[in-house]
């Protein structure tokens, strides 16, 4: 046993080296007396343990023990020796790593040489302990990163076999469905198409005169506008639909649980959306798409039957002259009958939706909106957008207007207000004289104008505006908040009433960015003295958020439909 004895005192070290050579024969001494000493006759030679006394001239108490632990290797096991008995430093250097603690006047050669093997063998199985240790939290953090890896590598090849998946079942181009996409969508439709006894259609349609854009343009400019083409596509159908690219400039529509007015509806609000496109040229290349719109017979699960159903439809859109819609086994109107009927005008028809006060729930008036009888084309958003393409947007505005006053002359609720929908160009171009005598029988009428209609500088709408005050008509600015509606309009027209777009008021109880944008258009209504109306309310939390704030007037679903 290989012993460093680290004591300054002279007599110490003689006694220590007496009761250890009665005790154990074959045992070697090294003496220091200064711990720097011992620090580095360490480095230089080897040792079986140390023997370390805590009172030297160059550290004093634990702090030597300290010290000597710092700077001596760590693998080297430490007995403390002092003639201080105090237990509680004896813990401490124990808990701190010392291996035995043993006290001068009590020591004999036995204790010394059994509390130094053992404090070679505790070290030693300590030692051992945590190279094991160290060891399983090596192979531990291994086996992590293995399996992290391993993860890894199964999300990539379950991405790949994703991508794999769509590039089998999608056109590349268009990232729409391919015909082997369109397939297996058929058939799972059919199959719930048969099970719930739900009719389905189809369109089918392709690009006119696709042949010369490619010829004339290039096929880069043919391909950009077939991704153009699905675009627009994507923008219109509803989540339930399915389109696909089945080859060249040709696309099928598959329109699961859909009624024949649902339809038709879709296949036109797909032509005028695939109309907006144009090819930079001189002159300007407008995009058309002729198409075929068909309920799907019961049991066909083959996509080449339901292309053979399609492509005479197609063939006479081409012939009556492209950018149309044929119909088969469809009850309703075409899209030439539907304008004639539009010119006519007595096909419009009312209904109101109230307009409540949010302090007491007092319905204080209503707002009229139109509605077309005829299938397809109902909503205001489906014959204006029609009405608009064909240059019809004045008549059919005009005709709005017609029904609603007669409407609301017909109501016996005379105290209330009655909200009728305006465009700004029916506005400014049809003569005050004649809308005054429309609206003359309407004891409380306030005319709406939609903000995000005016084009350009407000104020060409102020002379026909300032007539209408003057014969007791409240204007209202419908839309505002719709894409952060500038602070002109609101300045230079003065509106009685400023109607807050929905898209301000959905959710807004649970969105702090909506609230933000609504104090700010309520700062401007108090300035302009105004009143607002919020339109869109259909959650209870939005509507006590709207009344702590201020909103003095509301309309929605969850206060009254419209009918």
């Amino acid at each position: 046993m290989r012993i460093l004895l680290v004591e300054d005192n002279e007599n110490d070290v003689i006694l220590i080296q007496e009761l250890l050579v009665r005790a154990e024969g074959a045992i070697s001494f090294f003496v220091v007396d200064r711990l720097s000493r011992a620090i580095a006759q360490l480095q230089s030679d080897s040792f079986d343990v140390v023997l370390l006394d805590l009172s030297l001239p160059d550290g004093n108490g634990l702090d030597t023990f300290f010290a000597f632990r710092e700077q001596a290797p760590s693998s080297i096991p430490v007995v403390i020796l002092t003639g201080c008995q105090n237990i509680e430093i004896a813990l401490q250097a124990l808990r701190n790593g010392a291996q035995d603690y043993l006290f001068k006047d009590r020591m004999d050669g036995e204790m010394i040489i059994r509390a130094l093997r053992y404090a070679i063998e505790r070290k030693a199985i300590t030692d051992e302990i945590n190279a094991v240790r160290q060891e399983a939290q090596s192979r531990a953090v291994e086996l992590a990163r293995a399996n992290a890896a391993l993860n890894q590598i199964s999300l990539n090849l379950e991405n790949a076999n994703k991508q794999l998946e769509q590039w089998v079942v999608l056109d590349t181009l268009t990232e729409l469905l391919n015909r082997r996409g369109l397939q297996r969508i058929l058939v799972q439709e059919a199959k719930r198409a048969i099970r719930d006894s739900v009719p389905q259609m189809a369109l089918l349609f392709d690009v006119d005169d696709f042949k010369k854009v490619n010829d004339q343009m290039g096929h880069d400019v043919g391909d950009q506008v077939l991704r153009q083409v699905s675009d627009q596509v994507r923008g219109v159908l509803r989540a339930s639909d399915y389109a696909a690219r089945i080859g060249g400039d040709e696309f099928l529509i598959l329109l699961p649980d859909t009624r024949p007015a649902e339809g038709m509806l879709i296949a036109e609000r797909i032509r005028l959306a695939i109309g907006e496109i144009s090819v930079r040229a001189f002159p300007p290349w407008h995009i058309t798409a002729s198409s075929g719109l068909y309920t799907i017979p019961s049991q066909t699960l083959s996509l080449e039957e339901v292309l053979s159903h399609g492509s005479p439809l197609l063939h006479q859109s081409k012939k009556r002259g492209k950018d149309r819609i044929s119909c088969e086994g469809i009850q309703g109107e075409n899209r030439e009958d539907v304008l004639a009927i539009m010119c006519q005008g007595d096909r419009f028809r009312s209904v109101k939706q109230n307009i409540v006060c949010l302090v007491d729930g007092k319905v204080i008036g209503y707002e009229l909106m139109t509605r077309l009888a005829s299938p397809g084309y109902e909503m205001p958003a489906d014959f204006f957008h029609a009405a608009l393409h064909a240059d019809m947007l004045p008549l059919v505005d005009h005709h709005c207007l017609r029904a609603s006053s007669a409407f609301a002359a017909a109501s016996s609720r005379s105290d209330l207000q009655w909200h009728i929908n305006l465009f700004p160009s029916t506005l400014a171009n049809l003569p005050i004289s004649s809308l005054i005598e429309e609206i003359g029988n309407i004891k409380k009428c306030c005319i709406e104008i939609s903000e995000h209609h005016i084009l350009g500088e407000p104020s060409y709408l102020l002379e026909p505006i300032n007539t209408l005050r003057e014969a007791d008509v409240l204007i209202a600015m419908d839309d505002v908040g719709y894409g952060h509606t500038p602070l002109e309009s609101l300045l230079i027209l003065q509106p009685d009433y400023i109607k807050i777009d929905r898209a301000c008021i959905s959710g807004v109880h649970a969105d702090p960015s909506r609230r933000r944008l609504l104090k700010r258009l309520l700062r401007v209504a108090d300035t302009l003295k105004t009143k607002t109306i919020a339109e869109g309310i259909e959650e209870e939390e939005d509507r006590a958020i709207l009344k702590d704030m201020g909103v003095a007037y509301g309309q929605g679903f969850l206060l009254g439909r419209p009918g």
